[in-house]
């Protein structure tokens, strides 16, 4: 049985979700976990791969969404949080298409 667990984060989490949705004002962009590859962090930045996609998430104390992707159970990320200084805030997120290398021959 799948349990949402809803923490006063700008992510939402359920165990198992099949897709993470990012959401960017009014349009949101739904993907596979089943396509997610890697994923990097550095201070206030998170890159996801999914495919042919990427994903860039700014913020601040960004660790504990760091730590739910790890596990992959992230349903949701959307921009917003506290303007605590103790607390996860995305300040923005950013989807683009991985560049394809041309073959020359």
């Amino acid at each position: 049985m799948m349990r949402e667990l809803e923490i006063d984060e700008p992510f939402e989490v359920m165990q198992g979700c099949p897709t993470v949705c990012f959401k960017v004002g009014g349009n949101a962009t739904m993907l596979p976990w089943s396509a997610f590859s890697s994923a990097r962090i550095s201070n206030d930045r998170i890159t996801l791969e999914f495919g042919d996609r990427i994903v860039t998430v700014e913020g601040n104390l960004l660790e504990v969404l760091w730590r739910l992707i790890q596990l992959q159970d992230v349903r949701e990320v959307k921009v917003g949080g506290e303007a605590d200084a103790k607390q996860c805030r995305i300040e923005a997120i950013t989807i683009g298409e991985i560049p394809r290398l041309q073959d020359d021959g």
